[in-house]
């Protein structure tokens, strides 16, 4: 099922619909906590690697940056942020269906207020 399918599978009970909105305004909040989390830690880990070597400050960095430990983090760092970012487009994706669907709504009942009117 494909998004707009399963949005219009909510209908327009506003229960529903709130309840999706705040499922994935909280999935995206927990994926930018877990990316923001990453982000700050990345000059700690790279300082915890460079402490474990010996010689200049250059060369240590570059023995740090190497490290299989340092990619990894680097690596999930950014699997977080796309994962991030995918639930931003999410949330935003449901938020312009609402707005499309309310919009909808509204020119429907004026529909009939006018053809009421009319006849």
């Amino acid at each position: 099922m494909n998004s707009e399918e399963y949005f219009n599978s909510l209908g327009f009970d506003p229960a529903r619909i709130a309840a999706k909105q705040m499922e994935l305004a909280g999935a995206w909040a927990t994926a930018k906590g877990e990316a923001l989390q990453l982000r700050e830690l990345r000059k700690t880990v790279l300082a915890e690697l460079k402490n474990k070597e010996d010689g200049s400050d250059a060369a240590k960095e570059t023995i740090a940056l190497a490290s299989s430990i340092y990619r990894r983090h680097i690596k999930e760092m950014c699997e977080k942020t796309t994962a991030e970012h995918r639930a931003e487009l999410k949330y935003k994706d449901f938020c312009s269906w609402v707005e499309m669907k309310r919009t909808a709504e509204s020119t429907k009942r004026l529909r009939m207020q006018l053809d009421g009117k009319c006849t």
